[in-house]
C-alpha cells in the first residue's frame, strides 16, 4: 500500500534527495509545472489522480522483490553421497 499524506514541501524534499528538479517530477508525472506551482504557493489543491502522481514521481522506484529460493530438502528419492565421500 501507498502511504501518501505529502505536502508540497515533502514531495520536493524526496524528490532533491533522488537529485531530481520538480521540473522533471511534473514531466515523469504528466503534470504542468504550473499546476504543482499553485498548489506549492497555496493558490489551489490537486486532484487525488494529480496528487498521486506527483508523489509517484518523486519517490525512489521500489525495489523487485526476489521470492527466496526454496530451502533444499532432502528427497526420499534421491541418494546422497555420505559425507565421508564428499
Amino acid at each position: 500500500m501507498t502511504k501518501l499524506l505529502k505536502t508540497p514541501a515533502q514531495i520536493e524534499r524526496t524528490a532533491l534527495r533522488r537529485g531530481l528538479s520538480m521540473v522533471q517530477v511534473c514531466r515523469m508525472a504528466e503534470v504542468s509545472y504550473s499546476t504543482w506551482s499553485r498548489w506549492k504557493n497555496g493558490l489551489t489543491c490537486p486532484s487525488i489522480d494529480i496528487y498521486e502522481k506527483l508523489v509517484l514521481a518523486a519517490r525512489p522506484p521500489r525495489r523487485a522483490r526476489v521470492p527466496k529460493a526454496p530451502s533444499p530438502k532432502a528427497d526420499p528419492d534421491v541418494e546422497t553421497a555420505p559425507a565421508s565421500l564428499a
